[in-house]
């Protein structure tokens, strides 16, 4: 992990480099598979 600095913040350790970072459309995939299938409540699962 690297110790990095934004402008005059706070120095900042990130996972970039371990995990690697999303393009814009990987990202979007990604939210609308959440939102498709972990946002809704079955009320089954709660009887």
């Amino acid at each position: 992990m690297h110790n990095l600095h934004q402008g005059d913040g706070p120095p900042y350790n990130d996972l970039d480099e371990l995990a690697g970072s999303w393009t814009r459309q990987e990202a979007e995939e990604f939210n609308r598979f959440v939102a498709e299938n972990f946002e809704r409540i079955d009320p089954d699962d709660w009887k």
